[in-house]
This record gives structure tokens, C-alpha cells and sequence, in this order.
């Protein structure tokens, strides 16, 4: 997906995003910080480095907006329940292989991971 990088369709995409409440559940601390002072200071994009790394955060924005919370929690836990997996794995248990397509633990792991990551930065878990 191709956006127009200016401050007026990034603020909107901000706004839209504090209204669905995934601002703080989809990303990072690092970069909320990099698309608001892109808004404060920038009126349109010209680096192509701050243009590739504003093109990355949109689209997870997008991801999240057109697919919902449920996609967030699985986009999330999934890479948790493979590394769970792989270190239960090492330890000797064969079964935890399963683990990394159990769809019940890689839900359960984003959701706790996105409420852990809300709560820390301040917001309130859901």
C-alpha cells in the first residue's frame, strides 16, 4: 500500500487510530514518537530514510485497522509461542514442537503480551 506522506494524511491516520484503539496496542513507543514528530515538524516527506520507516509504521497501522484486534493478538503471539516452543524444545520435551500452531496459546500469548505492553507505557489493559 502506497501513502502520501504528509503531515495532513498522517495526523488523520493518527487520529483514526487513537479512535480505534490500536495507537497503543500495534506500536512501539519508538515509533509513535517518529510519526509525531514527523506531524510537528515536517509538512511533507522528502528523505526516503524517514520514508521507509514511516511507510513501515503505516502499514502495520493499516494491518491492525482493516483486520482488526484478533490479528494484532496472533501477529503478536505468534513469534512468542515459536520461541516458547523452540526453548521447550531444547530442553528435551518433543511435544512443545505443537506448541508454535496452537492457535489457544499464541492468542493467549499476544493478548497478554499487547495488555502487558499498554499497562507499562501507561494505558489501560483491556
Amino acid at each position: 500500500m502506497r501513502f502520501q506522506l504528509t503531515r495532513e494524511t498522517l495526523a488523520r491516520t493518527k487520529k483514526k487510530a487513537l479512535r480505534k484503539r490500536i495507537w497503543f496496542r500495534v506500536l512501539t513507543k519508538l515509533e509513535r514518537g517518529i510519526l509525531d514528530l514527523t506531524v510537528r515538524c515536517v509538512e511533507r516527506v522528502r528523505s526516503p530514510l524517514l520514508e521507509r520507516s514511516l511507510t513501515t509504521i503505516l502499514s502495520k497501522l493499516s494491518d491492525a485497522l482493516e483486520k482488526g484486534y484478533m490479528y494484532v493478538v496472533e501477529k503478536t503471539g505468534r513469534p512468542l509461542a515459536a520461541k516458547i516452543s523452540s526453548i521447550a524444545k531444547s530442553w528435551g520435551n518433543e511435544s512443545a514442537q505443537d506448541w508454535r500452531r496452537d492457535r489457544a496459546l499464541i492468542r493467549y500469548l499476544g493478548a497478554t503480551a499487547t495488555s502487558i505492553r499498554r499497562s507499562a507505557l501507561g494505558g489501560q489493559p483491556t
